[in-house]
């Protein structure tokens, strides 16, 4: 089992009281015999988190390729808005570190206005948001500052059309896909390649390989597209293991839990999580099929399609929308007929104020399905 000696207990403490920023100095190059880096616990949107064992190349390797494809450069300051305990926050400083660049720092919580005040008081270049914090900065009617180049937007699909009014406003969308065991980002759109139409999660990152496996069904994809099948990597960015697990061999093959599919120009789709995925009647259901006919109402501010157990069907649709309407499942009800086939049809609703989220800012799927299982 893969171990590292001497650690037991970890305990972080983050001072509130930082300051604005700090300069920087360029890095000193890491050497491939410094061992494990980090430990980092993946997100939990399943359940219990695991442990992600790191070694400071690979953690470094996804810092260059993503500097390379975002083009942050010495003398750049890339705002630091997610918690630094999970990948997505802890890439920014190894990011600045690598191009000898700046960490600009808005507070110790996440607050549309202050983040969309240091934007443009820090002159920032490069920031990371999951959509729920992109959608506060539009609801404040924030607007991007002309120092910024890049919004690196991850952490959970974005609704449909949250990425369409932030370009109309003029921000500057990256979408990406990435995880816990690559280091952060495993593909990404540039701002440049989504302004001109591009909505996939993009192409690998340089030293990342992804492959899509088939999951050995007959389920259909979109019009013209393949069937989605398992998302799988493998490269430099990725982890040594889970702790207390065996480590894995350097070159092989990731199997990452997510669904997708590589078009012609090797442009990935995400299209859900495997483990997600609902068979109601024998009909393979993804929740991101129905999530995304859900969020097109305009109603709805946020969706999230959970299976539960059905003594007849195996399991059944339910879907969980922010609204402030407790009556508006009997017009998404007709919404959906005209849009999903049966099986995809929600059976069940529930409606709240907002979706629970974990600290990565994804949909806390775990939870709802405990909350569904008490009713």
């Amino acid at each position: 089992a893969l171990t590292v000696p001497g650690i037991g207990e970890i305990a972080l403490h983050l001072r509130d009281a930082a300051p604005a920023h700090l300069p920087a100095r360029a890095a000193a190059p890491v050497r491939a015999d410094l061992g494990t880096g980090v430990i980092l616990p993946t997100s939990g949107t399943g359940g219990v988190p695991r442990f992600v064992v790191h070694e400071w190349r690979s953690l470094r390797a996804n810092a260059v390729a993503s500097n390379e494809r975002l083009g942050f450069e010495a003398g750049d300051r890339w705002l630091a808005t997610l918690a630094w305990a999970h990948v997505g926050g802890l890439a920014v400083p190894l990011r600045a570190a690598a191009a000898g660049a700046m960490v600009a720092l808005a507070g110790p919580r996440f607050d549309a206005a202050s983040v969309a005040r240091a934007l443009g008081e820090l002159a920032v270049t490069h920031v990371s948001l999951v959509p729920a914090m992109l959608h506060g900065l539009l609801a404040v009617g924030a607007r991007p500052p002309g120092t910024l180049r890049a919004v690196l937007l991850g952490g959970a699909a974005p609704p449909p059309d949250l990425a369409e009014r932030a370009l109309c406003a003029g921000w500057p969308i990256a979408l990406t896909y990435g995880l816990t065991e690559a280091g952060s980002q495993v593909t990404t759109a540039t701002p440049a390649e989504v302004r001109a139409g591009d909505r996939s999660a993009g192409v690998p990152l340089a030293g990342v390989e992804v492959r899509i496996r088939p999951l050995g069904d007959t389920a259909a994809g979109a019009a013209g597209a393949p069937a989605p099948g398992h998302i799988e990597g493998r490269g430099d960015t990725l982890f040594r293991g889970y702790v207390g697990e065996p480590a894995r061999p350097a070159d092989a093959w990731f199997a990452t839990g997510d669904l997708g599919r590589l078009d012609a120009r090797g442009r990935l789709e995400v299209t859900g999580r495997l483990r997600d995925r609902i068979v109601s009647g024998g009909a393979n259901v993804d929740p991101a099929q129905v999530e995304a006919v859900l969020a097109a109402h305009p109603e709805v501010g946020e969706a999230a399609v959970i299976g539960v157990p059905d003594g007849r069907w195996g399991q059944v649709v339910v879907a969980v929308v922010s609204g402030a309407d407790p009556d508006l499942p009997a017009r998404l009800d007709p919404w959906c007929r005209e849009r999903l086939s049966g099986p995809r049809v929600p059976r069940r609703w529930k409606v709240l104020d907002r979706l629970p989220r974990t600290a990565t800012g994804k949909v806390d799927r775990a939870r709802l399905r405990i909350d569904l299982g008490r009713e």
